[in-house]
């Protein structure tokens, strides 16, 4: 479904998060690295993190979680 690669996977881990896990793990991959908190550390110059960038950070990791589940 996805087109594998940094680009592609990178937009599918922000914005389908629980359709690329279920795709590498059907592929046989038991692992995804992603980096949920960037948007957060450009915004804020790495210096301060909101509860309101923590609940943003986590969108794509409880969609991981509800895909899996």
């Amino acid at each position: 479904m996805w087109e594998q690669g940094p680009l592609q996977d990178n937009w599918s881990s922000n914005f389908a998060a629980g359709d690329l896990a279920a795709e590498l793990v059907a592929e046989g991959i038991p692992a995804l690295k992603m980096w949920p908190f960037d948007k957060a550390a450009h915004r804020n110059g790495g210096l301060h993190i909101s509860w309101n960038d923590v609940e943003e950070g986590m969108k794509p990791l409880r969609e991981i979680a509800s895909a899996s589940a």
